[in-house]
């Protein structure tokens, strides 16, 4: 990489992710996450092959608001531990693990 100049990383924004199973989320929102993404209810989650993106960074609370009044217990949970953790997105992948201490509804 001769030459090549390469930006400071000092400065840049940054975030954590936190990484989980689906099987974490409770049948119902499932049904939530896809309606919010399917009506762009909230650019803030993404839906992906294999689960979603729920980005807490930035204007979290519209994303916390919309959720927290229509969400499983469970995932109230999450997104309450998540954000006090520090974490500013929420991957649920059906290849990712279980986390010890949150609701576990099905194989994913």
């Amino acid at each position: 990489m001769s030459g090549i100049v390469l930006p400071d990383p000092k400065g840049i924004e940054t975030y954590s992710a936190v990484a989980m199973s689906t099987g974490h989320l409770a049948p119902a929102d499932f049904k939530l996450l896809d309606r919010m993404v399917d009506t762009q209810e909230s650019t803030r989650i993404l839906k992906r092959p294999y689960g979603y993106f729920i980005k807490l960074a930035g204007d979290a609370h519209r994303v916390e608001h919309d959720l927290i009044h229509q969400a499983s217990d469970a995932l109230n949970r999450i997104i309450v531990w998540a954000k006090a953790a520090g974490f500013s997105l929420i991957e649920f992948d059906s290849d990712a693990g279980y986390i010890d201490g949150f609701t576990v509804f099905e194989e994913a």
